[in-house]
């Protein structure tokens, strides 16, 4: 059987926090390799309610920590940044185009409900790409995690607010 995305957890490093794919961290015994000193395990087991089903969610809440590094002095450092906001809604809607002097981007999905999916591109589709939870879902590009090409987002709900800032 091929594998399947089966779980994603919360990393509360960050207010608001991030989803990551716990998929690639999966090994054959049962645990999630994080880290080489790190591990999460998770069992689902019928408690009289029955497994999980459908829409079900599991949310598994911990914490990491981030290497801090220096940066190069010929580095090119932020210079100044331009905040927006967008109403998002269930048809795909470009936020950001094309920046090739883009440094850093974080996206914040500010609804209390929606779920707003991504797309590095121009179409982005409901229930693909990168999804940012409601109150606070985020996600960041960096010089750790580039993207200098277009950014597009859709909501599963009419009228979902994404606030974020770009920075050069």
């Amino acid at each position: 059987m091929p594998p399947c995305q089966i779980a994603s957890i919360a990393l509360l490093n960050r207010i608001p926090y991030y989803h990551v794919n716990l998929m690639p961290y999966f090994s054959d015994n049962g645990i999630i390799n994080v880290a080489a000193d790190a591990r999460i395990l998770a069992s689902i087991v019928d408690a009289g309610y029955g497994l999980l089903q459908g829409a079900d969610e599991v949310t598994v809440f911990g914490s990491v920590k981030e290497e801090v590094t220096t940066l190069p002095e010929e580095e090119r450092l932020i210079q100044y940044c331009q905040p927006s906001s967008w109403v998002v809604g269930t048809s795909s809607l470009q936020i950001l185009p094309i920046n090739q002097n883009r440094l850093q981007t974080t996206l914040v999905n500010r609804h209390s409900s929606a779920k707003i999916y991504l797309n590095y591109g121009t179409i982005a589709e409901v229930g693909k790409g990168i999804c940012l939870m409601p109150n606070g879902g985020s996600y960041e590009i960096n010089k750790t995690n580039p993207y200098k090409g277009v950014i597009s987002a859709v909501s599963d709900t009419a009228n979902a607010t994404l606030s974020g800032i770009e920075c050069m």
